[in-house]
């Protein structure tokens, strides 16, 4: 093996690290927009509910 095809090979998993990050990253936003509308959502209900009960 000479340095250009390591240098290929290190483009390439390069290349994939970059991919694989931006996968994490889109699964990470979407579970976080997840998790801050449900609290919001709650607090909403809640306070539909709570008025009336008094």
């Amino acid at each position: 093996m000479n340095w250009d095809a390591i240098g290929a090979i290190d483009e390439i998993l390069g290349a994939g690290a970059v991919v694989v990050s931006l996968v994490y990253l889109a699964d990470q936003t979407t579970y976080s927009q997840r998790t801050r509308e449900t609290p919001g959502n709650i607090c909403r209900l809640s306070s539909l509910v709570y008025p009336l009960k008094k």
